[in-house]
């Protein structure tokens, strides 16, 4: 097996790392009507507009961002801003997780026990698919 040149890895993981930071984040975003207070109101009563509205601005943001970040120069220099987008989105899957988790097992376990049982599982079923997606991205430029 010959490895290709680990730019495409870091490229289709900067990719990821960029969806990831929108998707999540948007996710977060629009359940929280105090965040939308700033989309017209038809967009506003529409979930999915919504999302897609907060994904948007999310998108220009993080692009604006690294931008600045590199100005002019090549963008490799801007692999530490993907980084930051990765463990933000990261963060962001780890929250949606856990609120996914915690209303709808463990009910009738104690408060305490409940809450840490859960944020390990969020972090771990997290970390698990975090794995899976580098093992990916690197499996897919293996040549054989």
């Amino acid at each position: 097996m010959i490895a290709m040149p680990y730019i495409l890895v870091n490229m289709v993981l900067e990719i990821f790392s960029w969806v990831l930071l929108c998707t999540t984040g948007a996710a977060l975003l629009s359940k929280y009507p105090l965040t939308n207070r700033y989309l017209p109101a038809p967009v506003r009563k529409h979930r999915i507009l919504a999302f897609l509205a907060q994904g948007l601005v999310l998108a220009v943001i993080s692009v604006v961002a690294v931008r600045v970040v590199t100005r002019g120069r090549t963008t490799a220099v801007a692999q530490p801003v993907f980084e930051v987008f990765f463990y933000i989105g990261f963060a962001n899957v780890v929250v949606l997780t856990y609120q996914f988790l915690d209303k709808r097992f463990l009910r009738n376990t104690p408060k305490a026990l409940r809450r840490l049982v859960i944020a390990i599982s969020a972090a771990v079923l997290t970390s698990a698919a975090a794995i899976g997606v580098f093992a990916a991205a690197v499996g897919l430029f293996v040549i054989r």
